[in-house]
């Protein structure tokens, strides 16, 4: 991640040990944010980090998801990321969670393609579910996840 962007972006108290985690290990992330009216914060980590990474043997509050605003709607209303739910079609998921973007022609088609398209590669969005910052503890032992299964 440039320093440029990371200076403007306001960080989430639960995301910065772990971005100063991430970035003491060289561990590349694009983006990272609050889930709009939620509790919970995201980190997309590049994509040779989140390659190999396993949605059920992610640490308790953690999980890995889908980096896109149908996810995080998903994700609010306490739903799993729908976009790796593969017996789900991308038109069911558009339809349940595009809002007013569905009800545009060619946005809704945009939106499918993207689904389309994120189902090829695995999810790359690691989402924190508590309020409460983790412990440092936590962070290393994900930052050790992040380097094994590093592609």
């Amino acid at each position: 991640m440039s320093d440029g962007l990371s200076s403007i972006l306001p960080v989430p108290p639960a995301l910065v040990y772990l971005l100063h985690q991430l970035k003491v290990n060289g561990i590349g992330y694009l983006l990272y944010g609050q889930i709009p009216d939620t509790d919970m914060v995201f980190v997309d980590l590049a994509r040779d980090y989140a390659c190999n990474l396993n949605a059920n043997n992610m640490p308790e509050h953690w999980s890995v998801v889908s980096p896109h605003y149908l996810t995080n709607r998903a994700l609010k209303d306490g739903q799993e990321d729908p976009i790796q739910k593969r017996d789900s079609k991308p038109e069911a998921i558009v339809l349940a969670y595009g809002e007013k973007e569905a009800r545009q022609t060619n946005h809704f088609r945009a939106l499918c393609e993207q689904v389309s398209f994120l189902r090829q590669h695995g999810p790359s969005r690691l989402v924190y579910h508590n309020a409460q910052p983790p412990q440092p503890v936590e962070i290393h032992q994900l930052i050790a996840m992040l380097k094994a299964n590093h592609c």
